[in-house]
């Protein structure tokens, strides 16, 4: 690998080659309207009800002007017909057992599945999730397939709930979590339930909320703590000038082979910086306790473009769109042709921190 690099201090260039109807009313007199249909009759005025008590009176007896009450008949019942039955309309009394009873509710079930064959977005991907310990941290797994937790020492134990229907081996610094298949008339039936998963690292726990989704296999890394990944990055980066500090952290990150000390965001953020130029943010990589900040653009030539081929210069990266405080670029390829992509790697500095 070539590695062509241009310094600016205090303008500083490092270049890796790397990669309703209104209702109507009228009132009429007792005679009627005087066309079309009669008004309504009025109706006499209901004489107040007035209430009378007997108390100290016999009841036999009767207050001056009243009228003698009028005892109630029975109303007449006609004689039932014979050879005909009759439904007994009297209402049957319920019986009191004296004991009460108790709907219980129906309990939800413990693992909820859902049919392997049903739609399932296909954006959710999400690989290489980081978590702090001490944190409850809801992570994506996968309901189908093995996944994995990677601990940077020997895992003591794994604490979990068996009836969630999740199943987890140990393997020295590693654990593998499967999720519960159930097969019923011939079809696979994937658990939805999420799950909480405590894992003793070293010397710390991590609690884990896993939540089944339809996507691949996913791997966990557990970080320590901030402080302890200040020391960590330290031990790797302390000794070393600035120039060399920055060309070891790009090779790491171009050949995808990290230290766990550091910090990955995926983005995936659309730039429309220049005219030619398709670029994407795809990721970020923070360096904590070095100062350092690295956003890795994936760039592709525009297919309005009208340019066979354009030609990258750092200089154009240092946009204040892209970055804030650069302090060095590298550009992949830098005769950037249709159908190809270029991966460019801008460092600036983080805020508060010096170099």
């Amino acid at each position: 690998m070539n590695v062509h690099i241009r310094m600016f201090l205090p303008a500083i260039f490092l270049v890796a080659s790397l990669v309703t109807t209104p209702a109507y009313s009228q009132t009429c007199g007792p005679q009627g309207c005087p066309q079309g249909n009669p008004a309504v009759e009025d109706r006499p005025q209901q004489q107040p009800v007035v209430v009378q008590s007997f108390y100290g009176n016999p009841p036999d007896s009767r207050q001056p002007g009243q009228q003698p009450r009028q005892e109630t008949k029975p109303a007449r019942q006609n004689p039932p017909i014979p050879g005909k039955n009759t439904a007994d309309t009297s209402p049957i009394p319920v019986q009191s057992t004296g004991v009460q009873q108790k709907v219980s509710p129906k309990k939800a079930p413990l693992v909820e599945f859902t049919d392997a064959s049903a739609p399932h977005p296909a954006d959710e991907f999400v690989a290489n999730q980081r978590i702090l310990p001490e944190v409850a941290s809801q992570v994506h797994l996968s309901s189908s397939d093995i996944n994995r937790v990677v601990c940077p020492v020997e895992i003591k134990d794994v604490v979990f709930s068996k009836e969630k229907g999740i199943t987890v081996k140990l393997a020295g610094n590693n654990a593998f979590v499967k999720f519960l298949v159930m097969k019923k008339d011939g079809r696979d039936f994937y658990s939805s339930t999420p799950s909480e998963i405590f894992i003793v690292c070293g010397e710390q726990i991590y609690n884990i909320i896993a939540v089944p989704k339809r996507v691949p296999s996913q791997t966990i890394r557990l970080s320590p703590g901030k402080a302890d990944t200040i020391r960590r990055n330290a031990s790797l980066f302390g000794e070393l000038p600035l120039e060399k500090k920055i060309v070891t952290i790009i090779k790491s990150i171009y050949r995808d082979d990290l230290p766990d000390s550091f910090t990955t965001r995926r983005v995936n953020k659309t730039y429309e910086t220049f005219q030619d130029l398709n670029l994407v943010l795809h990721r970020i990589f923070t360096v904590d306790g070095e100062g350092l900040r690295i956003k890795e653009f994936i760039a592709r030539l525009s297919d309005n473009s009208i340019f066979p081929a354009v030609y990258l210069k750092e200089k154009d990266f240092l946009s204040k769109d892209l970055a804030q405080k650069p302090v060095a670029v590298s550009i992949e390829t830098m005769n950037l042709k249709k159908g190809e992509m270029s991966r460019i790697f801008v460092v600036e500095r983080t805020e508060g921190e010096q170099l």
